[in-house]
């Protein structure tokens, strides 16, 4: 009866040991988890791009004054003051027409007292010669001499006089008004009616039969894919909005301020970049110059190669690098490690960076936020 009666305890109390066993690994198992919770809260939370292959576009969008092929600053020297004044911006005009007309009684003036001038030497030179023909009569050699050397610097005087006034006469005669060197249209006027020139040229013309052009101001980047002779169109803003042909005459190296690419060109780091000097011709007849357009160049490479963010690459004494994200299987799931990868670049524009070596398709890349990342640094998505 006694065996029969501690049986029941004795599997009760395997019951309870069993039932905390159990406990005590769901406790572990519990907190462990809880533990790697907690952990993995802790990792830097980082966000990812996926790698992929495209050709790198490079563009740039500004805008340009048309000019003439051939222009011609007018100005007058002598500083006189502007009487009258026929024409204005955008007046058509032929060659040899009056285009400004000067005050030019002082100079009239001027020339009035050099002619008298010479009268008074010509008069004393009529006196210098009866003067002479008097010692001649009295055979006084010093008399003689005298005489004659005094006529002598007269007709020096005389002739340097006759040749001040020949001067004057001609820059009274060129100066006192501008006539159109050619048929053109002008296209800038500075000079005021009742003012001297401001020393900036007082009409500019444009010869409309030489043609057109615009000068721009564009990444080096962009010019290096352009050259001469290629086709380009050209949008004429204001009321009569149309399509212009042009053609790349000429590209030199820069002569203005860098462009910011924020503003004309792809991109949005507002880095200022090296800049080419770019001469797009314009051949039409209905262009006067001083009209405004628009340009936007649009260049692409030939190869294509994987494409990143600038935002993803970073530089260091070493070079160009990206973090990877590598996934590691673990004995409680998978983890999530920055790896440094090395990386080539062969072409980049304002915002795309094109690279050649160090990557492929579909990788997953790490963009690098606020948290510090070294290589190897466990993060989570």
């Amino acid at each position: 009866m006694k065996v029969e009666s501690t049986q029941p305890m004795q599997d009760k109390k395997k019951r309870k040991i069993r039932l905390i066993a159990v406990l005590f690994i769901a406790l572990l198992v519990i907190c462990t988890l809880l533990g790697n919770t907690l952990q993995a809260l802790t990792l830097p939370k980082v966000a990812t791009i996926q790698s992929s292959k495209g050709a790198l576009v490079h563009s740039y969008q500004g805008s340009a004054t048309v000019r003439s092929e051939m222009e011609r600053d007018l100005l007058n020297p002598m500083n006189w003051i502007v009487e009258k004044l026929p024409v204005q911006v955008g007046d058509k005009v032929e060659k040899g027409q009056t285009l400004v007309e000067y005050d030019d009684r002082s100079a009239v003036q001027q020339l009035a007292d050099e002619q008298s001038a010479l009268q008074k030497l010509e008069l004393s030179m009529k006196q210098l010669e009866q003067q002479y023909i008097q010692a001649m009569q009295t055979e006084d050699e010093m008399a003689k001499s005298s005489a004659s050397s005094a006529i002598e610097l007269a007709k020096i005087d005389i002739a340097t006089q006759k040749s001040h006034i020949q001067i004057g006469m001609g820059e009274l005669e060129e100066h006192r008004r501008i006539v159109a060197p050619f048929a053109g249209i002008v296209t800038d006027v500075n000079a005021v009616v009742g003012l001297a020139s401001s020393g900036e040229p007082d009409i500019r013309l444009a010869n409309a039969s030489a043609g057109f052009r615009i000068d721009l101001q564009i990444p080096a980047d962009v010019a290096a894919l352009m050259k001469e002779g290629e086709d380009l169109d050209v949008l004429l803003s204001g009321e009569k909005t149309r399509i212009l042909a042009g053609k790349v005459a000429s590209i030199e190296a820069g002569d203005g301020p860098p462009v910011d690419e924020d503003s004309d060109s792809m991109g949005g780091n507002q880095t200022a970049v090296a800049t080419e000097k770019l001469t797009v011709s314009l051949q039409d007849k209905s262009l006067q110059g001083g009209e405004r357009v628009k340009v936007q160049i649009l260049k692409s490479n030939p190869e294509e190669e994987i494409l990143l963010s600038n935002q993803v690459i970073l530089e260091d004494n070493e070079g160009s690098y990206v973090f990877t994200l590598e996934e590691r299987q673990g004995p409680l799931g998978n983890a999530y490690y920055a790896v440094r990868t090395p990386i080539k670049k062969s072409d980049s524009n304002g915002s795309m960076t094109a690279v050649s070596e160090g990557l492929f398709e579909e990788q997953q890349i790490i963009v690098v936020g606020d948290h510090a990342i070294m290589d190897g640094t466990r993060v989570r998505l």
